[in-house]
């Protein structure tokens, strides 16, 4: 039988990485038009995230984030479109699970960026000079405002304490 040598895995595999890839996000689109559209599909096509579902009522905004079904929920306001019509400013809101900070603080920032990327290319072609984006994200973190790390080392340290000191009194 021939050979057979292990499939080549990449650097990604075998090096730490912090980043977040297929984070569920659920989308409020209040708007129902074709700019919330083209912003709420630029999330799965950055590869970060997965959309889960549409969100039909205020209520289930709170559900998914509570029971860690969504880290991300995007909530677009009803006169988006008509503001984007009108040259003003629209803005978009991003409820984001803060459970784990670091994770919250990535998500934070790739849905920034896709919404500013989704900003220029609307911008694209249009004499934009000195005009502020059209389209702006404001971020609330749940459960941890602060983004404070220590909510969840803190607890955590006490399984860590409590696999290491049996087998350490074991060996003495």
């Amino acid at each position: 039988a021939p050979l057979r040598l292990p499939a080549v895995r990449s650097s990604e595999e075998w090096a730490l990485s912090l980043d977040v890839k297929d984070t569920h996000f659920a989308a409020y689109d209040l708007d129902k038009s074709s700019a919330s559209r083209a912003l709420i599909d630029a999330f799965p096509r950055s590869g970060y995230f997965r959309r889960i579902r549409d969100i039909r009522e205020e209520k289930e905004i709170g559900q998914l984030l509570d029971r860690g079904k969504a880290r991300l929920v995007l909530v677009i306001p009803a006169d988006f479109s008509a503001k984007l019509a009108r040259g003003e400013t629209a803005n978009v809101q991003a409820l984001i699970d803060g459970s784990f900070s670091a994770t919250a603080m990535v998500v934070a920032g790739y849905a920034d960026a896709i919404v500013q990327n989704y900003a220029l290319e609307r911008l694209r072609g249009k004499a934009s000079r000195g005009k502020p984006a059209p389209v702006t994200v404001e971020t609330r973190v749940w459960f941890n405002a602060p983004l404070k790390s220590v909510n969840y080392i803190v607890p955590g340290l006490f399984a860590v304490i409590l696999m290491a000191f049996p087998p350490l009194l074991t060996a003495l």
